[in-house]
């Protein structure tokens, strides 16, 4: 076995007073509740990068929306469902492009430990 790598983790939060509901658009700050979500990010130094984000999840005051809670989500950071951030997700597909179905292990041993070559596919 190989020893383990080394990785940075960034504690983040939204410091915005309120959000859009995903399924009106009507913004709303009452918070339902706090959750943990971690999301990979493009590496710095050579090193893996966990972004630890304590996501809110909020009440849509809208009584006529479908919706009555809805996910936060952070512009240019988070997508619903998401496990990477956008930024990691075009370096992905950039590499899968240069390579052109190679193996990733030529271009970026190193960079990416954990990402599997069908990951790179479908980045």
């Amino acid at each position: 076995m190989s020893a383990p790598q080394k990785q940075t983790r960034v504690a983040v939060r939204s410091r915005a007073a309120s959000a859009a509901c995903s399924g009106c658009g009507q913004r709303s700050s009452r918070v339902h509740c706090y959750y943990q979500r971690t999301l990979a990010d493009r590496p710095a130094a050579g090193r893996r990068v966990r972004i630890e984000l304590r996501a809110r999840r909020l009440v849509c005051g809208n009584e006529h929306c479908a919706r009555r809670t809805f996910a936060e989500q952070i512009p240019a950071l988070t997508r619903r469902h998401a496990r990477r951030t956008d930024a990691l997700t075009a370096q992905l597909t950039d590499v899968a492009l240069f390579l052109g179905g190679a193996v990733r292990e030529l271009a970026c041993p190193s960079a990416w430990p954990s990402t599997p070559a069908r990951t790179l596919c479908s980045a």
